[in-house]
């Protein structure tokens, strides 16, 4: 009698693991799901870095709308082909720094924030800013978890902000502040 009700409980026990385990798959799957939606849809671009290895490992659509360019054929370039020039010392310098923290302490997540430009399928440049994170995975590899957002309008308006203030908005000619700072100058190359 005692084994027959050991046997029913086992088996009781069996099936609400198998209900358990059905609501963490279904809670998984939707999960999965609202995370494909937010990286499909977002007008910003979401990436995922392996410092360590030194290429991509996740794109998400957003780069075609800042790039022109797909996903797919960013995980197979290196940075130099995606960064202007000017950009990469820096760029390196943070991961650098970021690698050099999480080995002194794993327990930190270094950030780092930077406006860049990234080439365009065109050849041509888009003002982006990144915000990145750093971690290391369970290999023990250094990654950087990012989002860039064109900011070109950003840019545009700081330039005719910087060029408005030395300069008249209807008459377009340099205004007093300009010519005050430039005889200023030449007061002091004078000397």
């Amino acid at each position: 009698y005692l084994d027959k009700d050991r046997n029913l409980s086992l088996d009781i026990e069996a099936a609400y693991q198998c209900i358990r385990t059905g609501k963490l798959l279904q809670a998984l799957d939707e999960s999965e799901k609202k995370f494909r939606f937010i990286t499909e849809n977002t007008v910003d671009f979401i990436w995922m870095y392996n410092v360590s290895k030194r290429r991509f490992l996740y794109a998400s659509p957003g780069l075609k709308q800042l790039t022109g360019q797909e996903a797919e054929t960013l995980l197979t370039m290196p940075l130099h082909n995606i960064v202007l020039p000017q950009y990469l010392d820096n760029i390196k310098r943070n991961m650098q720094n970021a690698v050099r923290k999480l080995r002194e302490n794993p327990t930190t997540e270094p950030v780092s924030q930077s406006e860049i430009q990234q080439y365009r399928v065109d050849g041509s440049a888009v003002w982006v800013e990144y915000k990145v994170k750093y971690l290391i995975n369970q290999e023990g590899d250094v990654e950087a978890v990012g989002v860039s957002r064109n900011i070109e309008e950003r840019k545009r308006r700081e330039q005719e902000i910087r060029f408005l203030s030395t300069h008249d908005y209807l008459t377009k000619t340099h205004n007093r502040l300009y010519l005050y700072a430039k005889a200023i100058s030449l007061r002091a190359s004078a000397y």
